[in-house]
């Protein structure tokens, strides 16, 4: 038998389709339908390039956790040197970070700097037993969103002597097929209990899964950039160093954030991503005046920069320089009129929505 890795698939192959649904939760669902609504909105289609921007291929991935944070392969995004991830509504997002990657597991922790709020699954508390529903969501054949279901049919243990070359995996009946690698596998109360890896060609209903022990047991290495990644000695950029500081800041370590925005100013002082880098991180710190002279050093270098004029809006409104507050408020409804909702509704004292609105960059 062949034992198929099913990682991605040839752009060439694909054809467009796009299912519709929404938002994401683990509490029990009544029934399968409910369950596949509340998990949908997590679940992605990576998309990989070369270093020429061609489309190499694609596989699914999905959000874990808080921050951006999500799974997939290590062999979906292997030999690629950009991705993007392709969310329900239809937007391509960059992944800029890769904080872990075990080839052995077959596992990659991913950053995606998105603004908007993304749902993300939870990983099981216990793993599952034979028998158990599970059911595979992904992208197979490129359709977008694919779900299907089946059992449990084995959960090996790790054999004394076995090599970590072949890991214990998750068999399972749920069909897997290509370009659904890195999807999850899901129990019934829509929790994450193995990541969708591999097929047997030749065999009925063999597939496998990267099983939950190894999600958990997944260490985070220094964040790196996809540059950094297949080329580690290469020069480090100040990009490089504001990517890894926004990753920083995103994963609650504003000392770190602070050090490698330092160090993406030194090499190149007029980088307004990287100001306004440090104004996020400066704000978590309660350094208010700080913080808005970051802010306000980002916009006067790049004067379009939405997020920067939204984030000095929010900091004038919460020292009560409501006059300033509200000219960013009349900047941001030409550049991002979403933004200047959600600035207004906070001048107007809707703080529930407004403080959400500004938490949603780490989400």
């Amino acid at each position: 038998m062949t034992l198929t890795l099913v990682a991605w698939q040839h752009r060439a192959q694909r054809p467009s389709v796009k299912a519709t649904v929404a938002p994401t939760t683990v509490e029990p669902a009544a029934n399968l339908g409910t369950l596949i609504k509340r998990a949908r909105p997590s679940v992605v289609t990576i998309i990989v390039y070369d270093r020429r921007g061609r489309e190499l291929g694609f596989g699914s991935g999905f959000f874990i956790g808080s921050s951006g944070q999500m799974l997939t392969n290590h062999h979906v995004i292997e030999g690629a040197t950009l991705a993007k991830v392709r969310t329900l509504d239809g937007r391509l997002v960059p992944v800029q970070i890769i904080l872990a990657d075990d080839a052995k597991s077959d596992l990659a922790r991913l950053l995606v700097l998105d603004e908007d709020e993304t749902p993300y699954l939870t990983v099981a508390a216990e793993r599952p037993q034979v028998g158990d529903h599970v059911m595979v969501m992904g992208s197979p054949m490129g359709l977008d969103e694919t779900v299907t279901e089946g059992i449990v049919s084995a959960v090996p243990e790790q054999r004394s002597g076995q090599s970590d070359l072949e890991p214990a995996t998750l068999q399972i009946t749920a069909a897997i097929s290509e370009g659904s690698s890195g999807g999850p596998v899901l129990n019934a109360r829509g929790e994450v209990v193995g990541v969708a890896t591999a097929f047997m060609r030749e065999g009925e209903n063999l597939n496998f899964a990267v099983p939950l022990e190894r999600i958990l047991t997944l260490e985070r290495s220094r964040p790196r950039t996809f540059a950094q990644w297949r080329h580690p000695r290469r020069p480090v950029t100040a990009t490089d160093y504001y990517l890894d500081g926004l990753a920083s800041w995103r994963l609650s370590d504003c000392e770190t954030g602070l050090e490698l925005f330092k160090k993406a100013l030194d090499q190149e002082p007029r980088l307004a991503e990287a100001w306004w880098g440090r104004g996020l991180c400066l704000l978590d710190r309660d350094k208010q005046n700080d913080a808005i002279a970051a802010f306000d050093r980002a916009v006067q270098l790049r004067p379009d920069f939405a997020s920067a004029h939204y984030d000095l809006g929010m900091a004038y409104a919460d020292e009560g320089r409501r006059d300033l507050a509200s000219r960013e408020c009349g900047v941001l409804k030409n550049l991002s009129p979403p933004l200047a909702r959600k600035l207004e509704g906070y001048l107007s004292d809707d703080h529930p929505r407004a403080l959400s609105a500004r938490g949603a960059a780490k989400k």
